[in-house]
C-alpha cells in the first residue's frame, strides 16, 4: 500500500470517526439525563397516586356509609377526566364493577372485561386490607389496588366486606414531554452532526461509492448469469485496475459458461431419460445409505406403499415393518450386510402400507461402493408379490386337499376289495353247521368289525368322490324341517336349536340323503364344541357370490347359491386348526371321541355338489360353517361370472371408516366404496379404529367386522364409538350368525348386521340404507 493510499484513507475515515465518537458521547449524555428525569417522574407519580387514593378512599367510604351512592360514583367519574387514568373503577367484594369512568363497564365482572385486572392481587387485597401499587415500567404505567370498606357495623373494628379501587395510571405523556424537552435542547448538536455526515458522504460518494457501485452492479450481473457485462472505469487508480481485471475475468467466464452449458444439456437429457425409465418400471427401485435411510425411491415403490411421491425419502427402511421385532430383524440384517458383505441374494419382506394393509415384497438388492471399494449404500429392486403369495397358498391348500382326496380314494378302493374278500369268507364260514358257540361268537365279532371298516371306507370314498350320484332337485328347507326331530334327539337338552329358514328358498340339485348326513354331522360337531351346552343356529338364505368374493376365496365360482349356515357359540378354532379341519382323520376332539371323518364327508359332499364351503371361527367365540349349493338349473340357471352391471347402485359423499382384519377383503371394500363416491378410511383392528375416529371427526359411518384380533371385537368397538360419538352410524358384518355371537346386551347392533359373504350390491345398498337412517 502506497503513502498516497494511506493519506486518502485518513482523510476518509477521520471525519467519520469524529462524527461517530461525538454522536456516541451525545447519546450517552442524553440517555443519562433522560434516565434521571424518568426516575424522578416515577417517584413523584407514585406519591401523587398514594395521596389521591387516600383522598378518594375516604371520600367514597364516607359517601357509602351515608348511602350517597351517586356522590360516590361522582368521585370516581370526576377523576375520569384525568388523561393519566387509563382505567379507574370501584369493585365490590364479589369482583363486580360498581362505579366506573366508562358506563358500559358497570355491573360487569372485572375479570371478564378488564384485561389488566388480576384476581389473585384482588384476593390478597381483601385478605390483608393493604394497598397494592405495582409499577409496570415496560408499559409506562402503575396498576393500583386500593382497599375500600364497603360497609361496617358500629361495633366492628373490621369490615366484613372489602372491595377495591382499581386504577391503571399511565405516565406515557409525561415521558413524552421529557423526551421532547431533551430533543429540543440537542437540536443544535444534531444539526452539526448532520452537516458533518453530509460532507463525509459527499466525499465518499465522489471517490469511493460510484466506482464501487459500478463494480457491484457488474458483479451482480455476472452472478445472475449475464457474462456479457463490462466494467468501464477510466484512470490509473486502484478502481481502474480492478475494472480491467474484472473484464478479463468476465471473458474467461463467458468461455467456461459455453462449455458448461453444453455439458449440462447432455447431462439433463441423460438424467431425464434415467428418471423416466425408473418411474416407468412396474417394480419399485429404492436406494438407501448405510444407516438405512432411503435416499431415492421411484414412483412404483410409492404406489406399492400407498404413499405420495417423495414421502419415502428420508425414512428408514424399517419404518414400515408391522412390529418392533421385524424392525429389529431388518436393522440386524443391515448390520450383517455391512459387516460380512455376503453375496447379494433376494429376500422376502412384509411391510405395512399407509392404510395399514400388509404387503409381501420381494427385494433384490446389491451394494453401492466408492472408488476405494467401500460400501456406501444399497440399491434394491422391489416387487409386490402379495397376490402371488396368497394365490400360491390357496393353490397349495387346494392341491393338498386334491392329493389327500386321491390318496384316500385309492387306499379306500383297494381296502374295499380286501374287505370284500374278508366279509365273503366270513359269510362262508358262518354257513357251516359244525361251528361251536365260541367260534360262532368270534365270527360275529369279526363280521361286526369288518362292517365298521366297510362304513369307514365308504366315508373315505365319499370324501374323495368328485361326482354326486342319484341327485334330485330339492328344497333344503323341507329336508331341514323333516330332520329336526333327528337333530333334537342327537343333541343334549342343554343345547337350544334355532331354525331360521328364508321363505321362497331357491332349489338345488343334490343327493338328499347326503345332505341329511351333512346336517347331522355339523349339528353333532357343534354339540361337541359347546360341551353339550349352548345355542345351535341353523339358517338358510338365497345368496349370490360375485367376482370380488371369489377373487379372495379360490375354488368359489360366481353365481347364485342356496346358503346353509350352521353356527355354535362353543370353544372355536385357531387358524391352524381351520387350515386342517377337512383333512381325513384330523380332529380337535379328545382322543377316542371322534374319527376325524365327519367334516371330511361334509367337504366331499360340497365338492361333489359343485358348491363352496367357508368356515368362520375364533377361539372363545364360536364357529360358523357356511355351505353354498348351486341353484338348480331346472328352476333358474346358475348365474355365471355376471357382475351386476345393469343395476344402478346408489352413490354417496359421506366418510366411512372400514375395519376388518382380513386385509384382502378390506382392500376390496375400500375400492368398492371409493368407486361409489365415498371417502374411505381403513383400520385392521378396533384400537386403531378408535384412534382414527378421534383424528377424523368427519366420519359418518363405522363399518366393522365383528370378530377381530387385538382384544376389541366389533360389538365392543361399536359400543365405545357410539358413547364417544352418539351421531355415528354403525353397520357390522360377520361370517357368524347374529344369533350365535350377540352377547351381553349387544344384540341391539344386530339390526345393522351384514352377513358374510356379501355382494357388491348388498354392500352398497346396506351402506346407503344405514346412512339414510341417520
Amino acid at each position: 500500500m502506497t503513502d498516497s493510499t494511506r493519506s486518502i484513507n485518513v482523510k476518509i475515515w477521520l471525519p467519520a470517526l469524529v462524527i461517530i465518537l461525538s454522536a456516541a458521547l451525545w447519546a450517552l449524555t442524553t440517555w443519562q439525563e433522560y434516565s434521571s428525569l424518568t426516575n424522578g417522574l416515577i417517584r413523584s407519580s407514585e406519591l401523587h397516586i398514594k395521596r389521591d387514593m387516600v383522598l378518594l378512599q375516604r371520600e367514597i367510604e364516607t359517601e357509602l356509609r351515608t348511602d350517597h351512592s351517586d356522590e360516590a360514583e361522582q368521585a370516581i367519574t370526576s377523576r375520569g377526566v384525568n388523561t393519566r387514568h387509563q382505567t379507574l373503577v370501584m369493585i365490590d367484594d364479589q369482583g363486580v364493577i360498581r362505579f366506573s369512568t366508562r358506563f358500559a363497564q358497570k355491573r360487569q365482572q372485572a375479570e371478564q372485561i378488564l384485561p389488566d385486572f388480576e384476581p389473585t392481587r384482588f384476593e390478597r387485597l381483601q385478605l390483608h386490607n393493604h394497598a397494592d401499587i405495582k409499577l409496570e415500567q415496560a408499559k409506562n404505567r402503575f396498576t393500583v389496588y386500593y382497599p375500600l370498606v364497603l360497609e361496617r357495623q358500629n361495633d366492628e373494628l373490621r369490615s366484613r366486606r372489602i372491595g377495591a379501587i382499581f386504577m391503571v395510571y399511565d405516565y406515557s405523556d409525561d415521558l413524552a414531554a421529557i423526551w421532547q424537552i431533551l430533543w429540543h435542547t440537542s437540536l443544535s448538536i444534531g444539526a452539526a452532526l448532520i452537516v458533518a455526515v453530509l460532507i463525509f458522504f459527499l466525499f465518499a460518494h465522489i471517490f469511493i461509492t460510484r466506482p464501487v457501485k459500478h463494480l457491484i452492479s457488474a458483479t451482480r450481473a455476472i452472478a445472475d448469469g449475464n457474462f456479457d457485462v463490462a466494467s468501464n472505469i477510466d484512470g490509473q487508480g486502484e478502481f481502474a485496475q480492478l475494472s480491467a481485471a474484472f473484464n478479463r475475468m468476465a471473458e474467461q467466464l463467458r468461455s467456461q459458461r459455453a462449455e458448461r452449458d453444453k455439458a449440462l444439456s447432455a447431462l439433463r437429457k441423460k438424467e431425464q431419460w434415467q428418471r423416466q425409465l425408473l418411474n416407468t418400471l412396474p417394480h419399485g427401485v429404492q436406494e438407501n445409505d448405510t444407516d438405512g435411510v432411503i435416499t431415492y425411491s421411484n414412483a412404483a415403490h410409492h404406489r406399492i406403499m400407498g404413499l405420495r411421491q417423495n414421502e419415502l425419502i428420508g425414512r428408514y427402511i424399517w419404518d414400515f415393518q408391522p412390529d418392533e421385532d421385524r424392525k429389529r430383524e431388518t436393522l440386524n440384517y443391515l448390520n450383517y450386510l455391512l459387516e460380512q458383505q455376503p453375496e447379494p441374494t433376494p429376500y422376502i419382506s412384509t411391510n405395512l402400507t399407509r392404510d395399514g394393509k400388509e404387503v409381501t415384497l420381494e427385494v433384490v438388492w446389491d451394494y453401492q461402493r466408492n472408488d476405494a471399494g467401500e460400501v456406501t449404500g444399497f440399491i434394491s429392486i422391489i416387487s409386490d408379490i402379495t397376490t402371488k403369495t396368497l394365490t400360491e397358498r390357496a393353490l397349495q391348500r387346494s392341491q393338498k386337499m386334491d392329493a389327500i382326496g386321491q390318496l384316500t380314494g385309492g387306499i379306500a378302493h383297494d381296502f374295499n376289495n380286501i374287505l370284500s374278500i374278508i366279509i365273503g369268507n366270513l359269510n362262508l364260514l358262518q354257513r357251516q353247521d359244525d361251528l361251536d358257540s365260541a367260534t360262532q361268537k368270534r365270527l360275529d365279532t369279526i363280521t361286526h368289525s369288518t362292517q365298521r371298516a366297510i362304513d369307514l371306507t365308504q366315508q373315505l370314498l365319499g370324501f374323495s368322490s368328485r361326482e354326486a350320484s342319484e341327485t334330485e332337485t330339492v328344497d333344503i328347507n323341507t329336508i331341514i324341517k323333516n330332520s329336526q326331530n333327528l337333530i333334537s334327539q342327537s343333541l343334549t337338552p342343554q343345547v337350544e336349536a334355532i331354525y331360521l329358514c328364508t321363505d321362497d328358498i331357491w332349489q338345488t340339485e343334490i343327493n338328499a340323503g347326503d345332505f341329511e348326513d351333512v346336517l347331522l354331522n355339523l349339528a353333532l360337531n357343534a354339540r361337541d364344541a359347546m360341551d353339550g351346552r349352548g345355542k345351535l343356529t341353523i339358517e338358510t338364505h338365497n345368496s349370490v357370490l360375485d367376482e370380488g368374493y371369489c377373487s379372495i376365496n379360490p375354488g368359489a365360482r360366481p353365481g347364485k347359491y342356496v346358503q346353509l349356515s350352521v353356527s355354535d357359540d362353543g370353544s372355536g378354532m385357531t387358524t391352524d386348526q381351520i387350515d386342517r379341519i377337512f383333512e381325513p382323520f384330523f380332529t380337535t376332539k379328545a382322543q377316542g371321541k371322534g374319527t376325524g371323518l365327519g367334516l371330511s364327508m361334509v367337504f366331499g359332499f360340497v365338492k361333489r355338489s359343485g358348491g363352496h364351503i367357508k368356515v368362520y371361527s375364533e377361539p372363545g367365540i364360536g364357529t360358523t360353517f357356511r355351505i353354498y349349493l348351486p341353484q338348480a338349473q331346472s328352476t333358474q340357471s346358475v348365474a355365471k361370472a355376471e357382475p351386476e352391471h345393469n343395476e344402478v347402485l346408489p352413490r354417496g359423499q359421506e366418510t366411512i371408516l372400514v375395519v376388518d382384519d382380513e386385509l384382502d377383503l378390506l382392500e376390496m371394500v375400500e375400492t368398492t366404496l371409493q368407486q361409489q363416491g365415498y371417502t374411505v378410511i381403513t383400520a385392521s383392528d378396533g384400537n386403531g379404529a378408535l384412534a382414527l375416529l378421534a383424528q377424523h371427526p368427519e366420519i359418518d359411518l363405522l363399518f366393522s367386522d365383528v370378530v377381530m384380533p387385538g382384544g376389541l371385537n366389533g360389538y365392543e368397538l361399536a359400543e365405545q364409538a357410539c358413547k364417544l360419538y352418539p351421531d355415528l352410524g354403525v353397520l357390522l358384518t360377520s361370517g357368524y350368525t347374529e344369533m350365535a355371537i350377540a352377547r351381553n346386551g349387544q344384540a341391539r347392533f344386530n339390526a345393522n348386521l351384514l352377513s358374510k359373504p356379501y355382494t357388491l350390491s348388498e354392500l352398497i345398498n346396506r351402506i346407503h340404507e344405514t346412512l339414510r337412517e341417520l
